[in-house]
């Protein structure tokens, strides 16, 4: 990742990456600038390769695993069908987002897809 931002001439500020957060309701969105990894793997390796977190990050909410189901085991499994008929709204949703986020301003990204549902 490093070697392309260095190609196309980008500062970590211009990165925007898209992850999934257990911390969220399933499908809701958030964006949210810095911070640190919150155990996710995928987001500290960015991390360490990238030389820091200034980059913004688009969190798609997974929601929590069911009791007794490990976090790590939770993330790799498939959708069941209500979450899969849900993703149908939602990825168009996050990449709406995303639109109006790069066109518009993150603040009106925030202000028209964060809302609480």
């Amino acid at each position: 990742m490093k070697k392309t931002t260095d190609f196309f001439r980008l500062g970590m500020e211009d990165l925007v990456v898209v992850h999934d957060d257990l911390d969220l309701p399933f499908g809701r969105l958030r964006f949210k600038r810095r911070g640190g990894d919150g155990g996710h793997q995928g987001v500290r390796s960015i991390i360490e390769r990238m030389g820091g977190n200034n980059f913004l990050r688009l969190k798609v909410g997974i929601g929590r695993p069911p009791r007794g189901l490990d976090s790590a085991d939770y993330v790799l499994e498939t959708f069941d069908r209500n979450e899969e008929s849900l993703l149908d709204q939602i990825l168009p949703q996050a990449v709406e987002s995303l639109k109006v986020m790069l066109l518009e301003g993150l603040e009106k990204a925030m202000n028209q897809f964060q809302k609480r549902s």
